[in-house]
């Protein structure tokens, strides 16, 4: 796909196509929901609306298949290695998983990342069948890839209303006890943890030696997009503070300026889907100049990349050269970001993921949510373990988004429930696999056109609900599904 793909004029006919690819689904789903529930008919802000959605993760899944972006991906990974990289991070909107942590790291979200586990003889242990499947799968890979997961918290550290809304919430009805960041990361330790038993266990029954560590904690900082490791510590390492001092900002500038431009450069450009490429394709180079080069700006006498290097070696001794490598790629592609986009400059601080600007609410249960990559909007996105999980995430959204409408917002809130499938079994619609994930997205539709309070949102039409498919690998948008036939709502 060549950069003429994306001009006005064809970009303006993309939109065009999703509208009449899409339209007549979408207003027959919202036909059938209203007859159901006796609500009133969806006019066309909310048609409209939605079909903006489709339009906006579409045009990025479209661009992520672009040729020049998977070079630009190939030459992460390369960075990154062998290690399979995963991340756990929160479900708010101001998390931008492709700006945070990039196109080469398996993400899983869910509120406060407060993954749900147990514990057995004193260990705990995941409870996700979804997640603990991909985990099989992961120690079942034939060239024996280790596995690095980063359970990570958030914080804001400019304003401490906008830290984790999850948490905070848990904090103020007594089900945790202190500070928020405090406890974000003692529950994140919780599921390092529990990470660490689940994956060694499937490891000793597949007969592999298990890892000596499997998972560490971080905390993000939703201001800067910065990254912390060891956050409130002495030993404390914050991307954000390696990156403003000893002159890092102008060595970057001098050595590859020319190339990457100035610190900020993409700062009113990196979430305009058009600037995607040009974006990544300077976050790859720093990423690469940072990680290679002997960039002497430390007053220890080590060179930038020995330093960081060293501190890794001290403090996750019991990770494997391969691990640690994906940690420093890690490490450096978010200081590569923050130098791009400017977001750790001393000056007030705005971008537009500062605050919570989040446009709808997505459900996934098979993981893999619509939007994930959609960085010109924000969604509440999450993959519950089970309906009535999801229900209380659901609500948690909801009343976010009631405490955070734009004062220029019309027509009702949207939950989208995203089931992701193999685009060539979802253009069949046939078969196990593609009725088997369908049942289960009809099974959480139904739980939550059944609930009071939800019920009620959308009979006063202040809310509809949109069940879809979407490709599991690209997230490509590829119908609206109508399971008006399979539900049996209470009135």
């Amino acid at each position: 796909m060549s950069k003429e793909r994306f001009t006005p004029k064809l970009i303006e006919r993309y939109y065009q196509y999703i509208n009449s690819l899409f339209r007549s689904q979408l207003i027959t789903t919202l036909n059938n929901q209203n007859r159901l529930l006796e609500s009133p008919k969806a006019g066309d802000i909310a048609i409209e609306k939605v079909l903006g959605y489709f339009d906006s993760n579409n045009l990025m899944s479209h661009i992520l298949a672009d040729n020049e972006f998977m070079k630009i991906e190939k030459r992460e990974k390369e960075l990154k290695g062998n290690c399979k990289l995963g991340t756990v991070f929160c479900i708010d909107g101001r998390i931008s998983a492709l700006h945070q942590f990039g196109r080469t790291v398996n993400s899983w979200e869910i509120a406060g990342s407060l993954m749900p586990f147990e514990e057995k003889d004193g260990r705990k242990y995941l409870t996700s069948r979804r997640l603990i499947g991909a985990m099989k799968d992961t120690a079942s890979e034939k060239e024996g890839r280790e596995l690095l997961e980063i359970v990570t918290a958030h914080t804001s550290t400019h304003d401490k209303k906008h830290r984790c809304g999850r948490i905070t919430l848990g904090v103020n009805r007594g089900e945790f006890e202190g500070d928020v960041d405090e406890v974000a990361l003692t529950e994140a330790e919780y599921r390092r943890e529990a990470f660490e038993n689940t994956y060694n266990g499937i490891l000793i029954n597949q007969g592999k030696k298990p890892q000596d560590q499997v998972a560490i904690t971080a905390m993000v900082d939703t201001d800067t997009m910065g990254f912390i490791l060891n956050f409130g510590q002495d030993n404390e390492l914050s991307t954000t503070n390696v990156l403003m001092k000893d002159g890092l900002v102008e060595i970057i500038d001098g050595a590859i300026g020319q190339e990457v431009g100035k610190f900020g450069s993409m700062r009113d450009l990196f979430t305009n889907p058009k600037s995607f490429i040009e974006y990544s394709n300077r976050v790859e180079k720093i990423t690469r100049y940072l990680m290679t080069k002997e960039i002497d700006n430390s007053s220890s006498g080590l060179s930038f990349i020995r330093e960081v290097q060293t501190y890794i070696d001290t403090y996750y001794e019991k990770l494997t050269p391969s691990q640690k490598q994906a940690l420093l790629f890690t490490f450096c592609r978010t200081i590569a970001n923050q130098y791009v986009t400017g977001l750790a400059g001393d000056e007030e601080i705005h971008h537009p993921y500062l605050h919570h600007n989040e446009d709808y609410i997505v459900i996934s249960p098979n993981g893999k949510p619509f939007g994930r990559y959609d960085i010109n909007r924000q969604s509440f996105a999450s993959t519950p373990q089970n309906r009535e999980e999801m229900l209380t995430h659901t609500k948690i959204k909801l009343s976010i988004l009631d405490g955070n409408r734009k004062k220029d917002d019309r027509g009702p809130d949207v939950i989208l429930i995203s089931t992701p499938i193999n685009e060539r079994i979802a253009n069949q619609a046939s078969g196990t696999t593609f009725h088997a994930a369908e049942d289960a997205a009809i099974a959480y539709y139904n739980r939550l056109i059944n609930d009071a309070e939800v019920a009620d949102r959308i009979k006063t039409g202040r809310l509809i609900i949109v069940p879809i498919i979407i490709d599991e690998d690209s997230g490509k948008m590829l119908g609206v599904r109508d399971y008006s036939d399979y539900v049996l709502p209470n009135k």
